[in-house]
């Protein structure tokens, strides 16, 4: 989502009040059509129209006449537009930094959710620590033991995917007895 800068004076600037109340709306849908498509100030003719329901290039020439607007090849650019608004390169700069930084964030609590759940449920990397119950303790199917609970993946099928931490199998939730059950993930 793109974000303009307005003076919270700006109703009050004499260009502004010069202009009037439905050349200060265009101002506006202007503006923020160039911070949104990231235009450097340039407005198209194109879509005047679909900004305002009036009668807009005239509207635009008073804006023109008022100093807020210049004139341009296809259109009209915002007067100082770059002064007060970042430019598409650095609106381009600051959104590759922001996702970067979401993603480092991200990253870090991914992290402490999977060290706080191996805390919990004794995971470590590709093993299961299998806790007693109070009938015994719980033994594979696949070695011909005792049948896991339903969904569940043997130990032995999560030492089968070397890049698989062990833990994203545990997502599901746990058991009649507390203890957590795998589930697959596809």
């Amino acid at each position: 989502m793109a974000w303009v800068r307005l003076d919270d004076q700006f109703h009050d600037h004499p260009k502004v009040v010069d202009a009037g109340p439905l050349a200060e709306a265009l101002f506006l849908r202007g503006l923020t059509y160039a911070a949104r498509y990231l235009t450097d100030g340039f407005v198209p003719a194109g879509v005047l129209r679909r900004m305002v329901d009036m009668d807009a290039v005239a509207e635009a020439e008073r804006l023109v006449a008022c100093g807020l607007w210049e004139p341009a090849a296809g259109g009209w650019t915002i007067h100082d537009y770059l002064d007060y608004q970042p430019s598409r390169q650095r609106a381009i700069e600051d959104r590759a930094g922001n996702a970067r930084r979401q993603g480092e964030w991200r990253e870090r609590k991914r992290n402490a959710a999977v060290t706080a759940l191996r805390s919990v449920t004794g995971v470590t990397r590709n093993a299961v620590t299998v806790p007693e119950v109070e009938d015994g303790p719980r033994r594979d199917a696949a070695a011909g033991g005792d049948t896991p609970p339903s969904g569940a993946v043997s130990g032995e099928s999560l030492a089968e995917n070397p890049g698989d931490d062990g833990l994203s199998s545990f997502i599901g939730g746990v058991d009649r007895n507390g203890c957590p059950v795998p589930v697959p993930i596809p």
